[in-house]
């Protein structure tokens, strides 16, 4: 058994073979193993490339084949590193995957790792852990090559996949047809995991245009955000990128609500779909009353006032307004659109002062009150007797 034609020449030699050291594989006199092997198969191999002997829950399939590490590898010598067959290790992988490459350049986007044959950037050629034979998580793979994603992604709120590593959940591997390797385009992509967010309307829901459109991508970003909610910017811009209107009144205004003026549409508003009219996250006087919850006690404790009770909207704004706190109309004239105040009835309630004159929330309790005509809770003694003469000369 000459070197030579145990080695054909070949100039990558395996080193016991190299150094003659023969012994460490065969058996000089007798074996249970064919080729007078000391052990069978990979057991033999495992004796010193011991890293490789490990449980990985997907392992490569020539590795637990019956040639094993043969079926990759030359025992004595090859014409390329790793002892080899083929040249690249590429060449070697497309030797068992054909279809891979062909596939990825029917492909109108391949990735670049796959044309040019770069296999185990990704891949671990013995096995691992990572679905598909990955070398690692998904998302270091990727970030050896795209570095600059790692920074941009160090954000309050990361998309879930990203936060997991799995930028195969949305990208394929080898390429796509859509742009970034996406596996599908648009929202047909979200829809995978949003299944249920994505539902067609009921009949009797009321869809956000960009939603019923089902254009993701025009509030939200991919990957990650400092904004709530994955958006691509604050609820103030991007909101104003379509209700210039309401931007517009409430740069005009004096009085803005809070929500407004923090740039929260999102507390009144649902940005996808609702059954409520202007996407409201509930019926006026409910979705009020949320956040005014003091206002809500005295009006479970009290009579409240009908306006109060059945519409906000009738005396307020629900944006902007030029008339504290977002009065529709300046207080008299509002408080006219119901109650007759030119009326000498009225006049006559009122000690004769003229409505134009009067300051009415300075007495009553515009929403709720325990009193009858909804005066405050605290009053002067004669005024709670109705017994204005002795402090006033009525009728003037």
């Amino acid at each position: 058994h000459d070197n030579e034609s145990l080695s054909g020449d070949k100039p990558v030699k395996h080193g016991p073979f190299m150094d003659g050291d023969w012994l460490s594989c065969h058996n000089p006199h007798t074996s249970e193993f064919p080729q007078l092997m000391v052990a069978a198969g990979n057991d033999l191999c495992f004796t010193c490339h011991n890293e490789m002997q490990r449980n990985v829950k997907y392992p490569h399939a020539p590795l637990e084949s019956g040639d094993g590490c043969l079926s990759c590898h030359q025992p004595h010598a090859a014409e390329f590193a790793a002892l080899l067959p083929a040249a690249g290790e590429g060449d070697h992988c497309l030797s068992c995957h054909p279809d891979t490459l062909q596939d990825a350049e029917k492909l109108s986007q391949p990735h670049m790792p796959v044309t040019e044959k770069m296999c185990s950037s990704c891949h671990n050629p013995h096995g691992s852990n990572g679905e598909a034979m990955l070398a690692g998580r998904a998302d270091q793979l990727c970030y050896e090559c795209h570095a600059d994603a790692q920074s941009d992604f160090s954000q309050p709120v990361v998309h879930q996949p990203v936060q997991a590593g799995s930028c195969t959940s949305c990208h394929n591997g080898h390429g796509g047809q859509n742009s970034a390797f996406l596996k599908e385009s648009g929202a047909k992509l979200c829809a995978d995991c949003h299944d249920t967010l994505l539902l067609p309307a009921g009949k009797d829901e009321i869809e956000h245009e960009p939603f019923a459109d089902r254009d993701c991508m025009a509030c939200h970003t991919a990957h990650a955000s400092p904004f709530s909610g994955l958006l691509s910017d604050s609820q103030t811009v991007i909101c104003a990128n379509c209700h210039t209107d309401v931007t517009s009144q409430a740069e005009a205004s004096s009085s803005r609500h809070q929500p407004v003026q923090q740039g929260e549409c999102s507390s009144c508003h649902n940005p996808h779909q609702t059954s409520l009219p202007k996407l409201l996250l509930a019926s006026d006087v409910d979705l009020c009353l949320s956040c005014h919850k003091d206002l809500k006690a005295k009006m479970d404790d009290g009579r409240t006032h009908a306006p109060a009770g059945q519409d906000c909207m009738s005396c307020h704004q629900p944006h902007a307004a030029s008339v504290m706190p977002l009065l529709k109309l300046p207080q008299q004239p509002l408080c006219a659109e119901c109650h007759e105040t030119g009326a000498a009835d009225f006049r006559a309630m009122h000690a004769g002062v003229a409505a134009e004159a009067m300051d009415c929330v300075s007495c009553h309790n515009p929403h709720a009150s325990k009193d009858s005509k909804y005066f405050k809770d605290v009053m002067h003694a004669p005024f709670a007797a109705r017994s204005c003469e002795p402090c006033h000369v009525t009728g003037q």
